[in-house]
């Protein structure tokens, strides 16, 4: 009997220190795993640049048939000069590739009563989206950045509205898409030099200031689910809204000015 009640706390001895050990072990490599985390996170840029890593990451990349991997050999993609697709035509590639999403908002302005759906979506042999850019360069040229906002739907994006709109109020300007799907401001600076190609020989420069876009969009753009896709996403008569607002914004200090 004294035998076993000995034996008894000496199993329960070794099995608290096999618990307490295998937490130790969880405990590192928790450590590790956020030690390595937050180095990758903290030098991703670097890592990225680097062309092994780049390489091997860009062929994971999961792009439209209107994107590319970027010819510099980093983590970046770009539009590809020179595509062209219809509204339908698109609604299919972005359903074959399982971008639901997407498929359902290009469908959705299709059905639209103001939709064209063999309305042509092209990217310009300069790799902005729209119609090539006006070798003459006889007008100003505001070069709109961002992501899947400013790139918009298909064939149709707030840029081309906001074109229209100042040279409707005897604005003559050229506005470049400079939007592209998933960018961030990393990806923005690999594409500086491009960028200084595009505007050129700008004729003028006036300082407009800030639009506060959100603060409108949250009053103007009611009830959200007619304008917007999900929490972010603008559906087509939203984005139209958005190019009407910024040519108000952007028209009035010039007219004022002349």
């Amino acid at each position: 009997m004294l035998a076993t009640e000995q034996a008894m706390p000496a199993e329960k001895f070794r099995l608290s220190v096999k618990i307490t050990a295998g937490i130790l072990f969880l405990v590192a490599v928790a450590g590790l795993f956020e030690t390595a985390a937050r180095v990758v996170f903290t030098y991703r840029e670097v890592i990225r640049s680097n062309p092994v890593f780049s390489g091997l990451i860009q062929r994971s990349l999961n792009l439209d048939p209107y994107e590319m991997p970027s010819p510099h050999g980093v983590y970046h993609w770009v539009l590809r000069p020179g595509y062209k697709a219809t509204q339908e035509k698109l609604v299919a590639q972005k359903k074959k590739a399982g971008r639901d999403l997407g498929a359902g908002v290009l469908q959705a302005d299709v059905n639209d009563p103001g939709g064209k759906r063999k309305t042509v979506s092209r990217i310009n042999a300069d790799g902005f989206k729209g119609p090539e850019l006006d070798k003459t360069h006889v007008r100003p040229r505001i070069l709109a950045l961002g992501d899947s906002i400013t790139f918009g739907i298909g064939a149709r994006d707030y840029p081309r509205r906001l074109e229209a709109g100042l040279n409707r109020r005897g604005i003559p300007v050229e506005l470049v898409n400079g939007g592209v799907e998933g960018y961030s401001p990393h990806n923005l600076l690999y594409e500086i030099e491009r960028y200084n190609t595009a505007l050129r020989a700008l004729a003028f420069r006036r300082r407009l200031g800030l639009i506060d876009l959100e603060k409108w969009s949250v009053q103007a753009l009611q009830p959200r689910e007619s304008f917007f896709s999900d929490s972010v996403h603008l559906m087509a008569r939203g984005l139209d809204m958005v190019g009407t607002f910024m040519a108000d914004q952007l028209a009035n200090p010039v007219l004022k000015s002349r």
